[in-house]
């Protein structure tokens, strides 16, 4: 008969012993991390011909800590735009499935990281996972803005189910959003992040659907004036940017690679807001044919300029009109298209097309969509309505959709820094050609200090790359660059800053009852991708330039 041993009786058993596994040397973790690097290295990136060790798109490391120990692989593109990197991903994910042991592949981008990293407090945690910010603008109203907004955000979605976009209506005196999208569901629900969070309203196609939310949606028992559909804001301009402030930090965005910002119209506290508040990565300008629109538009262009946010792209609503009866003929109703030049500037024109400037026509089909809440993106494919012009839908659609790939096209560049060469390379071009061989010297002074710009690798310095705070114990500012190399620093004397044009870097004569004053820094805020505000210890509160804050740098030497 079997017998069982009393519970009581088993912890006297002899333990069980097993060999240790004998960790791996530094020499066998390098052979490994090789192994892995000569395997995925070898992937071509369509887009430069070069391989991926060669662009230095790999990243390898080993967790020695783990048993056994563990080695990863990074794929880190410079951009979530990057127009590959779905196929580059999985191209590597094959290859390091083939090392023995096979080697988990993670992806990062850096323009991502760089937000994270020096932008972090401008996000707060709604914003945290998104990759890229985008205002769309324009500087008068009845254009046709918050309809290209919306089709944009759609068109975006359906051109890479990857894609996660996000759309925000920063319009609180008359926000279009309720009109144009109506989804079954327009609740507001609170996020688990914290007090005062709200998810944002999900709408599209169910793979890939776009996150939006605007201030009609809101409840009016929310207590936030204009809030809820058919009421009324009747609020001051430093009001209206508090609730836009409120409406895009706390929602709960998640991970987004693109969020539209369809602002109001104009150069106001809302816009100023915007871009001082987080890190916009490009704009995009909306506008009508004609010189009337065309001076607006300009002045649109500027401003972003002056708040460190190019404009990549200009779209051209109801650019032209579509002849029923003889559809092969265009009527310029609202006057001649404009050129990308005079619109966004030099260098803008190239490309395919109309270079930068995208031209939608006016279409029956997109304002039907308007009023049934149904864009003309978010439509099924089925040839549209009764009555219609399939040739100017078929025109309409096919705008939206170039729209939406040279959006993805310019961030790209952007977030390389090739866009803003090509811009600084076409202006000193056009300087030459309009001032003649005078202005060479003055061109290449002007590319020399834009060269200051850059990391060690040649990458583009923008806000995410630039840190400054200010130390009493070192007298002075302290200037931060970040790189691929890692972390330069310079101490600034802070009179070296005060005492400069906030917005050209131009130094300015000091009052001499300024001068005696015990000039303290009580805080240091980035604002967005312009520049950085300085409160003094006077409580005089100055926003300096990036350009301002370099020029202070001058020819410095390293702390």
């Amino acid at each position: 008969m079997l017998s069982l041993r009393p519970l009581s009786a088993l912890s006297a058993l002899p333990a069980l012993s097993f060999p240790s596994l004998r960790p791996l040397s530094t020499r066998a973790i390098l052979a490994q991390e090789e192994a892995v690097l000569s395997a995925c290295g070898s992937v071509v990136d369509p887009s430069s011909g070069k391989s991926l060790r060669s662009t230095n798109f790999l990243k390898v490391s080993t967790d020695e800590a783990a048993e056994p120990p563990l080695t990863k692989l990074t794929l880190e593109l410079p951009s979530n735009f990057h127009p590959h990197r779905a196929s580059l991903a999985e191209q590597v994910r094959a290859k390091a499935a083939g090392v023995m042991p096979p080697v988990p592949v993670a992806v990062s981008y850096k323009n991502h990281a760089a937000k994270l990293a020096n932008s972090s407090h401008l996000a707060g945690p709604g914003l945290e996972e998104t990759r890229a910010i985008v205002a769309v603008y324009s500087c008068k109203g009845g254009v046709g803005k918050s309809t290209v907004a919306a089709n944009l955000a759609f068109a975006l979605a359906r051109s890479d189910p990857e894609l996660k976009v996000g759309l925000l209506d920063c319009d609180v005196y008359g926000p279009s959003l309720p009109t144009l999208i109506r989804p079954p569901d327009v609740t507001v629900r609170r996020s688990d992040l914290g007090k005062g969070m709200v998810r944002p309203i999900a709408h599209g196609p169910p793979s890939n659907p776009v996150q939006f939310l605007s201030l009609g949606y809101v409840s009016p028992s929310s207590g936030v004036p204009g809030s809820g559909e058919g009421t009324t804001a009747v609020i001051r301009g430093p009001m209206a940017s508090r609730v836009v402030t409120q409406l895009l930090k706390g929602t709960e965005w998640g991970a987004l690679d693109v969020l539209l910002l369809d602002l109001p119209p104009g150069t106001g506290d809302v816009q100023l807001t915007v871009c001082q508040e987080v890190a916009c990565d490009a704009a995009v300008a909306v506008t009508t044919p004609g010189e009337l629109a065309r001076a607006d538009v300009v002045k649109g262009v500027r401003m972003f300029d002056q708040m460190g946010v190019p404009t990549v792209a200009a779209v051209e609503n109801m650019a032209y009109f579509v002849n029923p009866l003889d559809r092969s003929k265009r009527h310029f109703l609202l006057g001649r298209s404009i050129d990308a030049r005079d619109l966004l500037g030099p260098g803008m024109e190239e490309g395919e097309g109309d270079g930068a400037v995208v031209r939608v026509p006016m279409s029956e089909r997109v304002s039907q969509g308007n009023d049934t809440g149904v864009p003309i993106m978010l439509e099924e494919e089925d040839g549209g309505g009764d009555g219609e012009n399939p040739i100017e839908s078929h025109e309409t659609e096919k705008a939206f959709v170039a729209l939406a790939e040279l959006l993805k096209k310019q961030l790209y560049e952007v977030h390389t820094g090739s866009f803003a060469a090509r811009r600084r390379m076409a202006e000193n071009k056009a300087a030459i050609e309009e001032q003649g061989e005078a202005a060479i010297e003055e061109a290449a002074a002007s590319t020399s200090g834009e060269a200051d710009a850059v990391d060690e690798a040649g990458a583009p310095l923008s806000m995410n790359n630039v840190h400054l705070s200010h130390s009493e114990a070192r007298k002075g500012f302290v200037l931060r660059i970040f790189g691929e190399e890692g972390a330069r620093e310079w101490v600034l004397p802070t009179d070296e800053l005060r005492y400069r044009n906030p917005k050209t870097g131009d130094k300015m004569e000091a009052p001499v009852l300024d001068r005696r004053q015990n000039q303290k820094v009580s805080l240091v805020e980035r604002k967005g991708s312009y520049g950085f505000e300085v409160t003094w210890g006077n409580n005089a509160r100055i926003i300096y330039s990036m350009k301002a804050v370099l020029a202070a740098r001058g020819d410095m030497k390293e702390a």
